[in-house]
Order: C-alpha cells, then sequence, then structure tokens
C-alpha cells in the first residue's frame, strides 16, 4: 500500500461517497486509476463495505457512552454477547483482553435511559461491574494505516 491509497482510504473514511474524480484531484491520478485502486481495496478486502454515518443527536439520542463490563468469569462471555445482541440502544460490544471483558457503546436519549440501561446490564448473571462513562465530545481522528 503507497501513499497514494492510504490517501483515497482516509477520503473514503471520511465520506464513503466521494466521488473518483473529487479523489482524483486529491491523489493527482485519473478518476479510472481511482476507480481501479477502489476495485482492488474490495476485491482484497480491505474496503468491506460502504456504510452510513448515523447523526444520533438529530434522532433525539443526546447521549453517547461507554461501558465497560467486568463478569465473573470468562467462560460466562457467549452468554453475556447473546444478551448484548438484541439490546436497544447498543451499536457496539467488543469482548476485551485485560481488567474488563467487554466495551460498550451505546447512545441513549436522556440520563434516565442511560440509569436504565446500566441497571439492565448490571442485573444480568455473572455481571459483576459496569463501569459508565459519557462522552463529552468527540474528537475527529479517523486515521487510516
Amino acid at each position: 500500500m503507497d501513499k497514494v491509497d492510504q490517501k483515497i482510504l482516509q477520503i473514503l473514511s471520511k465520506d464513503a461517497r466521494a466521488r473518483a474524480s473529487e479523489m482524483s484531484q486529491q491523489v493527482n491520478l485519473s478518476p479510472s486509476a481511482v476507480i481501479d485502486r477502489m476495485r482492488r481495496f474490495e476485491e482484497r478486502g480491505v474496503i468491506a463495505g460502504y456504510t452510513v454515518q448515523v447523526n444520533y443527536n438529530a434522532l433525539g439520542y443526546g447521549i453517547r457512552a461507554w461501558l465497560h463490563v467486568q463478569l465473573e468469569h470468562a467462560r460466562h462471555a457467549e452468554s453475556f454477547a447473546a444478551h448484548m445482541q438484541h439490546m436497544p440502544g447498543l451499536l457496539s460490544c467488543d469482548y476485551l483482553t485485560g481488567e474488563f471483558d467487554f466495551l460498550l457503546q451505546a447512545v441513549v436519549r436522556n440520563t434516565q435511559e442511560l440509569d436504565q440501561l446500566h441497571r439492565t446490564i448490571s442485573s444480568i448473571e455473572h455481571v459483576t461491574t459496569v463501569t459508565t462513562h459519557v462522552v463529552l465530545r468527540e474528537i475527529d481522528c479517523a486515521a487510516v494505516i
């Protein structure tokens, strides 16, 4: 992967709808050369898909939070993960190494919904600790390797 590839991925990571003609000007290639590189990314699985970035604030979900969850034992991880697959408000659920077992990202409308989510997760069998961190501000630092 050269610097042009990195620049194309960086542009796409900020705007998946960026046109090849616009990108070509930024990377000093023809639009067809940019399209060829994008096609190769797709074929190699570097680009796994194109998505929509939802503005949750515009939908009334004004609070984003990260929840660290610790379980009694790692053998309960699959059961916990199954609970999380249908939990309203969760954007992501990652199984981790280290002090906590799971890192959850959630969006809620208000602190009452966050409290309810925290209580619901805390009440799941074999959960020992739930630590919630409310996001104050998002800093855009999307980097492409």
